[in-house]
């Protein structure tokens, strides 16, 4: 089995649901498997070295240093390209963006990422389908297709609706992603779920306390 390095682009306010996602993909690959790069806070980097390795350097940077002798993959809804169990090599770099969606998407990861690494030789582009999925989606459909696993024979959930409850009303939020389903369930850590459930305010900033 090779072993890949999933790297996530840290490109988010450290809220709950950044690191909620952050933290399941740190269960699908293992923490010694998760690189979280540009991250510039302290108090964010004390956090994440929980779930996984940290640089404050960007993808940017490291491609054209440490990673220069390793196969780069970024994962970007707007590539020409799937992804393929053949793309992965012994030594193969994924890379995510550690983006929150938007719907319609507005193509930060190819803004932020793709465009100024893509020229590098090592380098290529990949989607994973048409349809948006979260960070840690992305994660687990590239582990899967890391272990030889075609992208046609995972299956999918497209959309989830979360009811929560405030006060006496109670609210449904749909998200509008693609989730891979494990085990009969579409993926999505159970946190985030109680998270929405319970009617914080989605954007709120997460504390870190020093």
């Amino acid at each position: 089995m090779r072993k890949v390095l999933f790297v996530i682009e840290h490109m988010e306010k450290p809220s709950p649901w950044v690191f909620f996602e952050y933290e399941n993909s740190s269960k699908i690959v293992g923490k010694n498997n998760l690189l979280i790069t540009n991250v510039k806070n302290k108090f964010e980097e004390k956090k994440l070295r929980k779930i996984a390795n940290t640089s404050s350097k960007s993808i940017k940077d490291l491609v054209k240093t440490e990673f220069k002798n390793y196969r780069v993959i970024v994962l970007d809804l707007k590539a020409e390209e799937q992804l393929k169990p053949e793309d992965f090599t012994d030594k193969t770099i994924v890379v995510i963006g550690g983006i929150l969606g938007d719907h319609p998407p507005r193509g930060r990861t190819y803004k932020y990422i793709t465009k100024h690494i893509m020229p590098l030789k090592n380098v290529i582009v990949r989607n994973l389908g048409k349809e948006q999925l979260t960070t840690d989606g992305s994660i687990y459909v590239a582990y899967k297709m890391s272990q030889g696993v075609k992208l046609k024979d995972l299956k999918y959930v497209y959309g989830l609706k979360i009811t929560r409850k405030i006060g006496s009303i109670c609210h449904e939020i749909y998200l509008p992603y693609k989730y891979p389903v494990v085990n009969g369930k579409p993926l999505v850590n159970e946190k985030l779920l109680k998270y929405l459930q319970k009617g914080i305010v989605v954007n709120e900033i997460m504390r870190f306390e020093p």
